[in-house]
């Protein structure tokens, strides 16, 4: 190719590219019906919009263009209800105030509570739990029961033959609205303790966050679970016994009412 023929074609593209650049700047090329540039019309931008005058029916001006009433109005009014404060911690409410005499779980607690230093244990699963006592369990399963130890759910035996292996006999996942209660069930031994911690809130029927119940003769050991006050989103619950080996999960997902009304 020579070079009289490489420029003739390089200015036919810079013309080309000009003319759109100008056709777009005057309002030639529109993508939507009915459009038509101000400035197209006056030449004068901004200045001459006042010169428009009103839009006709069915339209309005939107920066100097002339645009559909579709183009910038909803088609349908929207309706959403009132679920009053939008505020997460209105909505969420708070976690209710427990007596610490309500049972003999509180009671540990309270307990721990007055003198941390001496019983850490029973305030948090980051304590390591007391080591479990099959004989002294056997001779007096309600003073373990009712004493609370978030820790245990870290206490289980290891794989191993004839050891028996906690199994979850309820949903993985359960889904509550704030104030429904959900029964949660594992399968251990017959008679063995199975302790259930929520890391999310909620409560237990002692309610408090962690409890420590007794399997049946069936092995099933079964609490119920509610999602009170303050309770919100993915909650996480944790469920081991010292008489079995791994541990159960479960994940409950906690809605508002507010929020599950306005769907």
């Amino acid at each position: 190719m020579s070079t009289k023929a490489l420029y003739g074609i390089l200015s036919v593209g810079i013309v080309g590219v000009l003319f759109a650049g100008i056709a777009y700047q005057q309002g030639w090329f529109s993508s939507q019906p009915g459009a038509q540039n101000a400035d197209a019309k006056f030449g004068k931008g901004d200045q001459d919009v006042e010169k428009l005058g009103p839009a006709p029916d069915g339209f309005q001006w939107v920066g100097g263009v002339l645009r559909p009433d579709s183009d910038v109005m909803p088609q349908e009014p929207l309706e959403l209800p009132d679920i009053g404060d939008q505020s997460i911690g209105k909505r969420m409410g708070r976690s209710p105030e427990i007596d610490p005499n309500t049972n003999a779980d509180t009671r540990s607690v309270a307990e721990a509570l007055a003198k941390p230093e001496k019983f850490p244990e029973r305030l948090s699963p980051a304590f390591p739990a007391k080591p479990f006592d099959l004989d002294g369990f056997k001779a007096d399963p309600k003073a373990y029961l009712t004493t609370v130890e978030p820790g245990r759910i870290w206490q289980s035996l290891e794989k191993a033959e004839g050891v028996s292996q906690l199994s979850r006999q309820s949903p993985l996942y359960q889904t509550l609205i704030q104030g429904e209660t959900v029964a949660l069930r594992v399968k251990a031994i017959p008679g063995a303790p199975v302790t259930f911690h929520s890391f999310d809130l909620g409560h237990f029927e002692n309610r408090l966050t962690t409890t420590s119940v007794q399997a049946g003769d069936d092995g099933i050991a079964s609490v119920n679970f509610t999602a009170s006050g303050g309770t919100f989103g993915e909650l996480n619950i944790l469920a081991a016994s010292p008489q079995t080996s791994g541990q159960v999960n479960f994940v409950v997902k906690v809605g508002l009412p507010a929020v599950a009304a306005a769907r």
